[in-house]
């Protein structure tokens, strides 16, 4: 399995030819190489030899604490292979990696699995080779499955592949032909959130007060499906605030997609939005996805067992309750934004499964590199 990177990559034994002798012996020293120390072909003949060993790459990452594990993890969501030491740093910190960064970074550095920079445009940085990185993924794959056994068929699907677009065009078409009149608090009355929920291929509730769902919407005065819907037609610009009780209108990018479509891939764009908004109350958000890439991209797996399954290699402790995360945010989001199907057995199990897209805007990093949108309450 390759996942596709961005900018910037090299294979491990092309970085090995530009390591210093210093490097090459605390590599083979970690690989417990039989070589001579002064030469630096034989280094880098004995390093090839043992790296790629098919027991090897579990035993190294078995040998690593829990903050090291979350700190591959961490380099393992990105779709680049080039860093900075700040941004490893910041990556550690994420990964829980209390002061202790910079042991992140030396552990990764003595095994091979980061280089310091070889050229001009990478100098100043620190690069992960490809070819580890890909057999990091199949071991890894090959751990999950073992604990992420797959079931068969469900009983019942469900399946909302294309629904949140219908219902992105339902609420631009309400905006158009709806005088909307918003309370003082500038939300739609309740009476006009009934009538546009009846009209949604996926039906919701009004709120009486702010949603405690993770992925925080700008106003929090609406159910999390639509209010995501709202936050993502405000923020690309189909949808105008404006001052005074009539307070919403479309703009005339919204008439024109109504009119006459776009070329944008807004289910795409969706996605993206969604991991944006998202990275900010999850920072793990990007390890999860992938997690759930690993674990059932090619067939349905048990929602307990996915859970069972989040160990501290996966998360670090800026967010305290990673199962809670995948099962209130990022399992209905998924299944929503049609990344996802859910599935019931027979014996009631929840079963989910990867839709071809959900593959592709995983498998390309969509929006897990960009910048985190944070809505200000309004």
């Amino acid at each position: 399995m390759t996942f596709p990177t961005e900018g910037f990559f090299m294979r491990f034994a092309d970085l090995l030819a530009y390591a210093d002798i210093d490097d090459l012996n605390r590599i083979a020293l970690t690989y417990r190489c039989r070589c001579d120390g002064h030469s630096k072909n034989d280094l880098i003949q004995g390093i090839l030899s043992r790296v790629f060993r098919d027991d090897e790459i579990a035993h190294q990452y078995a040998d690593l604490d829990d903050d090291e594990r979350r700190f591959v993890w961490a380099l393992l969501a990105e779709g680049r292979s080039c860093f900075t030491l700040e941004e490893l740093l910041a990556k550690a910190r994420q990964a829980g990696a209390d002061g202790s960064g910079r042991q992140c970074v030396a552990a990764l550095l003595k095994r091979g699995w980061l280089f310091r920079g070889v050229t001009r445009s990478t100098r100043h940085g620190f690069v992960f080779p490809t070819d580890v990185k890909e057999r990091l993924f199949r071991y890894l794959e090959r751990d999950i499955r073992q604990a992420v056994p797959l079931a068969g068929p469900p009983e019942v699907v469900r399946d909302e592949r294309g629904l949140l677009l219908d219902d992105l065009y339902t609420w631009l078409r309400f905006v158009a032909e709806t005088p909307i009149r918003l309370t003082a608090e500038g939300i739609l009355h309740r009476q006009q959130q009934h009538r546009l929920f009846q009209q949604f291929a996926v039906m919701e509730d009004p709120v009486d007060r702010a949603s405690t769902a993770v992925s925080r919407s700008r106003s929090g005065h609406y159910p999390r499906r639509f209010a995501f819907l709202y936050d993502f037609t405000i923020y690309i610009g189909f949808v105008a605030e404006g001052e005074g009780p009539f307070g919403l209108s479309l703009t005339e990018q919204g008439e024109r997609l109504l009119r006459e479509g776009t070329d944008l891939d807004l289910g795409r764009e969706l996605f993206r939005f969604w991991v944006r908004t998202t990275k900010h109350p999850i920072p793990a958000l990007p390890q999860l996805l992938v997690f759930l890439y690993l674990a059932c991209r090619d067939g349905w797996a048990r929602e307990d067992d996915l859970l069972a399954r989040l160990s501290s290699d996966v998360t670090g402790d800026l967010f305290a309750n990673p199962a809670s995360a995948l099962r209130n945010e990022v399992l209905p989001m998924g299944l929503h934004l049609g990344m996802l199907v859910s599935g019931l057995a027979s014996n009631g199990n929840r079963l989910w499964t990867f839709t071809p897209l959900g593959i592709a805007w995983v498998g390309e990093r969509v929006g897990f590199a960009e910048q985190s949108i944070v809505w200000q309450e309004v």
